[in-house]
């Protein structure tokens, strides 16, 4: 207990010497998404969430008639990962999508590694068939699996806009 009680107040230190909120929530619809380029630090702490994922779950669970995309940004460490394992698990959530993935992007991405992941998990594909499949047809395959459904996918831990920017035209609208 005193070990939690020791990181919570070195994360509030560090949020009163950037100025900056706990957690930062944008939504784009179809829009550019930045992210902090930081890796995650001490991501298993929740702190004081409860407002924001709340206020998240509104959104995904809401009425959506087009592409939606929502960030979670921040300071690294203060629980962004945490909150969005959170969102993923939530079973009120899941049971709005036809489909969900989680795919970890990292600093060292390969647009083919994150196409085959998202893909594992959203297409009616072998699985032993997916890693031997051209870049341009797991792309096509992504957009046809995808097309028509409602779909949960979050990209985790994107320090490089170019991520996202390489894979968002797979997402079918």
């Amino acid at each position: 207990m005193d070990k939690i009680r020791h990181i919570r107040m070195a994360l509030e230190e560090m949020m009163q010497s950037y100025d900056t909120g706990v957690l930062q929530v944008a939504k784009y619809t179809s829009e550019r998404v930045l992210q902090a380029a930081k890796p995650p630090i001490l991501e298993d702490i929740v702190v004081e969430f409860k407002n924001e994922a709340m206020k998240i779950k509104g959104q995904l669970i809401g009425e959506l008639k087009h592409l939606q995309i929502l960030s979670i940004y921040g300071m690294p460490g203060i629980g962004k990962t945490t909150l969005a394992k959170k969102l993923y698990n939530d079973p009120t959530i899941v049971y709005r999508f036809d489909k969900c993935a989680w795919c970890v992007v990292s600093q060292t991405y390969q647009r083919r590694n994150m196409l085959i992941d998202i893909l594992k998990t959203v297409s009616n594909l072998s699985r032993e068939r997916i890693p031997n499949m051209e870049e341009q047809h797991l792309a096509e395959a992504l957009y046809k699996s995808l097309k028509g459904t409602r779909y949960f996918i979050v990209l985790d831990d994107i320090w490089n806009i170019d991520a996202w920017d390489g894979l968002k035209r797979y997402f079918s609208r």
